[in-house]
C-alpha cells in the first residue's frame, strides 16, 4: 500500500505567535534606545509552577495514563522576558515568563511582583486570546516600574 492515509495536504498557517510580539517589542525598544537597551525573549527550561491540583476521568477504565502533571501537556513552549543594557550584559531585569502550547493561546504569564501590584493585576494568569495578550503587554511596557528600570539602565550608558 503505498497511497497516502492522510485525508488533506498540508501547508503552514501564518501566526504570530506571542514569543513574536514580544520580540518585535524587543526591537523597537533597541531601536527607540538607540541599541543601549536591549529586550531578550529567550527559551525558558523549566514550566510554570501553577499549584495546579487535576482530578482526571479516564473512560474507559482500563486505559493507562501517565501521572497527571504529564497528561496535561507537558508539549509546552516556555520563555523568559527580560531586559539588559549595552554596557551593563550580566544585569537582567526579567519582566516576566510566557508559557503556551503549539496552539498559541492561552497563554500562561508570570509577571514580576512589582509590576502585577502597579497594575493590579495576579503575579500568574492565562491570557485567553491575541488580543487580550496584546492590550496586556502594552500595559506591562507602559508600567512605572519598567519606565525607571529602563531609564536606570540608560544611566549607565552615558
Amino acid at each position: 500500500m503505498s497511497e497516502s492515509l492522510w485525508n488533506k495536504g498540508f501547508k503552514a498557517v501564518d501566526v504570530e505567535t506571542p514569543r513574536d510580539i514580544i520580540q518585535k517589542q524587543c526591537i523597537i525598544l533597541n531601536k527607540m534606545t538607540e541599541g543601549k537597551i536591549i529586550g531578550r525573549i529567550v527559551e525558558y527550561d523549566k514550566r510554570i509552577n501553577r499549584g495546579i491540583t487535576l482530578n482526571i476521568k479516564v473512560d474507559p477504565p482500563h486505559i493507562k495514563i501517565n501521572p497527571p502533571h504529564h497528561f496535561v501537556n507537558d508539549d509546552v513552549f516556555v520563555f523568559d522576558f527580560f531586559i539588559t543594557s549595552r554596557a551593563t550584559p550580566k544585569y537582567k531585569f526579567r519582566i516576566c515568563l510566557i508559557e503556551f502550547g503549539i496552539s498559541q493561546y492561552p497563554v500562561l504569564i508570570a509577571l514580576d511582583s512589582d509590576i502585577a501590584s502597579e497594575i493590579d493585576i495576579d503575579e500568574q494568569f492565562c491570557i485567553e486570546s491575541e488580543g487580550e495578550f496584546l492590550e496586556c503587554i502594552s500595559r506591562i511596557l507602559n508600567s512605572e516600574k519598567l519606565y525607571k528600570v529602563i531609564t536606570s539602565l540608560l544611566a549607565f550608558n552615558v
